[in-house]
């Protein structure tokens, strides 16, 4: 049987790999995160079953936690590197 094409679950699932990739270029992956996250929502709505829409959903999770992760090792090395340079421990 022909599984039926769900647009969103696609693009849910292809947001979702860019964003983990592009996570730790600037938060570049933050609005590819939300994309996947929100169409991972839609198409799972559309079709419970779909394997692709949750993979979709899993990966825009995950690009967020790793965008906030890079995040917070970016302002945290800021810091360290501005502490270092003045000498203010």
């Amino acid at each position: 049987m022909e599984e039926k094409k769900n647009i969103k679950a696609l693009l849910s699932f292809i947001f979702g790999i860019v964003g983990c990739v592009l996570a730790f270029c600037c938060g570049g992956g933050f609005p590819f995160g939300v994309a996947a996250l929100v169409l991972g929502i839609l198409a799972k709505k559309d079709d419970p079953e779909n394997k692709q829409a949750k993979i979709g959903f899993i990966l825009g999770i995950v690009s967020l936690v790793l965008c906030v992760v890079a995040g917070i090792i970016s302002m945290a090395t800021g810091v360290l590197s501005t502490v270092l340079q003045n000498g203010n421990f």
